[in-house]
């Protein structure tokens, strides 16, 4: 038995089944915003400055306020934490998962993946096209780097719904 088993194991049943549920109620509505929120920006946002760089992206970037209020829609990059109440549930919870370890299990390394994945592909990416809005860039570069990052958008957007429907897997039972 290692020692964080030993360190979960003292906690009394009912206890840990406690903190189990309230994890992963937290981790469901945490991630299922990023999973609605994420869409939001797919069918809605995304249109408004990806249809024609680099005029749109220099133009959305900077004559609007999205570069303030995207904090107030996805969070600030420490919102990475997420995470954590899912890799607590994995930890807490796996002898209450029973069969629903592997679900835990892949969900837990997807958005593990996708957090990675975000703050060092996307990020930097982020800072040329949103922050810096493209300008001083060729135009076709700008052009490879919208698409670049829709690209890698997409595949987050995937693999994290995939994480999503897994944990809900877990929920449901």
């Amino acid at each position: 038995m290692t020692t964080t088993e030993k360190n979960i194991a003292i906690i009394p049943v009912n206890m840990r089944h406690g903190f189990y549920e309230f994890f992963l109620w937290f981790a469901v509505i945490s991630l299922g915003l990023w999973v609605g929120g994420t869409l939001f920006h797919i069918l809605v946002i995304q249109p408004l400055w990806t249809t024609n760089p680099p005029v749109s992206v220099n133009f959305f970037f900077t004559k609007t306020t999205f570069n303030k209020t995207i904090w107030n829609f996805f969070g600030p990059p420490w919102m990475a934490a997420r995470l954590i109440p899912l890799l607590l549930c994995i930890l807490i919870g796996w002898k209450e998962a029973g069969s629903q370890k592997l679900y835990l299990v892949v969900a837990g390394v997807c958005w593990i993946f996708i957090t990675i994945y975000t703050l060092a592909f996307i990020y930097p990416i982020n800072d040329i096209l949103f922050k810096k809005a493209a300008e001083n860039y060729p135009a076709e570069f700008v052009k490879e780097l919208v698409k670049k990052w829709l690209f890698a958008d997409r595949l987050r957007f995937v693999i994290g719904t995939a994480g999503y429907l897994c944990l809900l897997h877990v929920f449901r039972d």
